[in-house]
């Protein structure tokens, strides 16, 4: 039996844990250093995307958008299916833009045991963002998160 089987096997057995939060996944990882004048095109590449993009004046909530510059980009969380980029600003005018695929599978063939968790939205007090926390096994098969991927955003309105 997988960790990540056994994880889930475990939680289902717990009271207050809703199994249905949990997901497992295959994990695969990239990333890529841009320059200012690569990271407009790279950012074009991604195509409609969802997420958030927080520049030097404004903060942007994307919904199946292009990722469109105004200024200079600090950081910024996007996803489409079961793709998931952050961007983040690095020393010298260089950006590193982050991709992570989370392919739903079985427990046995998963890299990673996916946590749904919600943060409130900064400036939106009926607004949710919603990230997928990853659990992977250390080398003694113990749960250890090492990251956590924007995965939707729940706007209510009032």
């Amino acid at each position: 039996m997988s960790a990540i089987h056994q994880w889930l096997t475990d939680l289902a057995l717990m009271p207050d844990i809703d199994i249905r939060d949990w997901a497992s996944f295959h994990y695969a990882y990239d990333s890529v250093t841009c320059s200012a004048p690569d990271l407009p095109a790279r950012l074009a590449e991604l195509g409609e995307v969802s997420g958030w993009l927080s520049e030097t004046s404004r903060v942007v909530t994307l919904h199946n958008s292009p990722v469109a510059l105004e200024n200079l980009p600090l950081a910024g969380e996007f996803y489409r299916d079961d793709l998931h980029w952050q961007l983040s600003r690095l020393p010298r005018g260089q950006w590193q833009l982050h991709r992570h695929r989370l392919t739903p599978c079985a427990a046995a063939e998963a890299t990673h045991l996916g946590e749904h968790v919600e943060h409130l939205q900064a400036g939106r007090s009926a607004g949710r963002l919603r990230y997928w926390r990853l659990w992977e096994a250390d080398q003694e098969q113990a749960p250890q998160c090492r990251i956590a991927v924007l995965a939707d955003i729940q706007e209510t309105h009032r």
